[in-house]
């Protein structure tokens, strides 16, 4: 069975009326190089802060865990 680093699903977050993240869901295993990549304003920065300071996401329910340690916000 293959275990996860982090799973994220539904991960937002807005700055005022612009969406920087948009419902992420992703699941990385452990073991795994994984680069994130993407132009410019596209929401790198804003998703690895989200993933550190897991408080920072939005108001809507959102699952979050971190090598089996589950930080989720429900409705």
């Amino acid at each position: 069975m293959t275990r996860l680093a982090i799973s994220a699903k539904g991960l937002t977050r807005t700055f005022d009326d612009f969406i920087a993240v948009d419902r992420l869901d992703l699941s990385i295993e452990e073991k795994t190089i994984f680069g994130f990549l993407g132009p410019n304003g596209s929401g790198k920065s804003t998703t690895l802060r989200m993933w550190g300071f897991y408080r920072l996401a939005d108001a809507q329910p959102w699952r979050y865990q971190c090598f089996g340690t589950d930080h989720s916000k429900t409705g």
